[in-house]
Parts: structure tokens; C-alpha cells; sequence
């Protein structure tokens, strides 16, 4: 039986009636999302499928199969082998040709010095006096890891503080007036905080407190302690030892920091 000629599902034409577009600016782009819907459908159901009917042969004999709807009613991620490893693509970009979603590996840089006897998991942790720090670069303009605006994200670690007699930074990126930053302090408790020049845009904390009947979550000194910060749509959610603490709705986008700038 001969090898079917793959055929779009539908022309650019028609894709382009159908979307009102008159213009040729993306043409390139919506080609590209064609035949990536119809690879997309071929190798789901494992063969070549051409426009509207194509012949298959069923024990001995030919039949006539119609394509009248597409077998996928959602797609959550495509991938590409690029003979090494299937990169995850978030594309096409603006001149037609596929972007890869994975990310480009950090730099990692500390001067941080690393405790035996202080330790969650392992052999050691790492300790910070407020002098040092590791860093991590963020090394693709095109596919920013740390830049999250108003996308979804998690900051999460375990850490452990000596005293909470003062501020603290345990994660951060940006300057003093356009930054984010998931901290302490013994007025806002723990904190996460983003300012866009130097205008506040998110501001999740919790106040502590020495009262044994407070409904706040006092921290403790000397003891290991898992923080985490995450944005679900409009919701920041700020969680300590797997509690949810305190929620923020805002619609507001983070702010969108330089590519050379680490994330600490």
C-alpha cells in the first residue's frame, strides 16, 4: 500500500478566514502552529492522517476512514528530539521557528561555608554569617527562569535561624528600590516582598508574637524551618512547615528584573 502524502487538516486560508486575519505578518507563525497540530495528532494516534479521508488496511481488505474531529481535546506540553534528549518547546517565536522551553544550566557561585554539625539533609549546610551567599545567573534572555512577572512560581528551602533579633534575607534578586525577596524581620515575621521602583506590588507576611493563644506562626531559633512563597494566578500564598499562613490576592505583575542580575 503506498504511503499516504501527509495533508494539513486545514489550509492557512482557511485558518486565517476563520480568525479574521487579512494581514501576512504571521504567516510564517500560523503555518508553523498548523503542522505542529497536525504532528502533533499523527503521532498520537501512530499515523500519517490526510485531509478529511485517507485509505487503511483492515484484515485483507481497504476501507474509507473520515476524519470529522481531532482525536486530542488537549495538549499540555509538545517535545522535540534533537538527537541527544526531547527539549521541551514553548514556541513558535515571532519569526515562525520553535523556541526550546528548557533552561539553560546556572552559573552557580558561593562563598558560603559549609557546617557539619548544623545540618538538615546530607553531611552539612550551608552557613551564612551576612556576608556571603550563593548565587545563581540566569543565562538565556529568551527564556528568563528567575524573570516571573505574573507567571507561577515557588521559592521554597529549609533554614534555620540563630536569633530573630534582626532582618534576615533568604532569597532574593534585584536592587533596593526594584527587587523580590522572601525574608524576616521581627516586625513583619516572615515575609515576601516586591517593589517596582521602589513601588510596592506584593507584600505577603505574618506578624509574630510571644503569646501562647496567638494564631500566628512563631518562628524558633536554632531549629530547622521549611519556607515557602508561591503564586497560583492571582493568589501568593506564603506556607511555613507545610502550614498556609497568609494569602495575598493581586493582580499585580512582579517586577521585571536585568537578565544579568543573580539570583541570591
Amino acid at each position: 500500500m503506498a504511503q499516504p502524502v501527509t495533508v494539513p487538516y486545514v489550509s492557512l486560508g482557511e485558518v486565517k478566514e476563520y480568525l479574521q486575519i487579512n494581514s501576512n505578518t504571521y504567516d510564517n507563525r500560523i503555518s508553523n502552529l498548523i503542522s505542529y497540530a497536525c504532528s502533533v495528532v499523527e503521532s498520537y494516534v501512530g499515523r500519517e492522517i490526510k485531509s478529511n479521508v485517507y485509505t487503511e488496511l483492515f484484515n485483507g481488505g481497504t476501507s474509507q476512514v473520515f476524519v470529522s474531529r481531532l482525536p486530542l481535546n488537549k495538549v499540555t506540553s509538545i517535545t522535540e528530539y534533537d538527537g541527544v534528549a526531547h527539549k521541551t518547546l514553548i514556541g513558535p517565536s515571532s519569526d515562525g521557528s520553535f523556541v526550546g522551553g528548557d533552561f539553560d544550566t546556572s552559573t552557580i557561585t558561593s562563598t558560603a561555608t559549609l557546617k557539619t554539625r548544623r545540618k538538615k539533609f546530607g553531611e552539612s549546610s550551608a552557613y551564612f554569617d551576612g556576608s556571603v551567599f550563593i548565587s545563581a545567573n540566569d543565562p538565556e534572555s529568551g527564556n528568563p527562569k528567575f524573570d516571573f512577572q505574573s507567571d507561577d512560581f515557588t521559592i521554597e528551602g529549609w533554614f534555620r535561624f540563630e536569633d530573630l533579633s534582626n532582618t534576615k534575607t533568604m532569597v532574593s534578586r534585584g536592587d533596593a528600590n526594584t527587587k523580590i525577596e522572601l525574608g524576616y524581620s521581627p516586625y513583619l515575621g516572615v515575609n515576601f516582598r516586591a517593589l517596582n521602583s521602589d513601588t510596592e506590588v506584593a507584600n505577603v507576611h505574618h506578624f509574630t508574637s510571644t503569646s501562647s493563644t496567638s494564631s500566628y506562626y512563631v518562628p524558633k531559633a536554632n531549629s530547622f524551618s521549611h519556607y515557602a512563597l508561591s503564586r497560583e494566578d492571582n493568589n501568593i500564598r506564603l506556607f511555613i512547615d507545610g502550614s498556609l499562613i497568609k494569602t495575598q490576592s493581586t493582580s499585580n505583575s512582579l517586577p521585571s528584573i536585568s537578565k544579568s542580575t543573580p539570583l541570591y
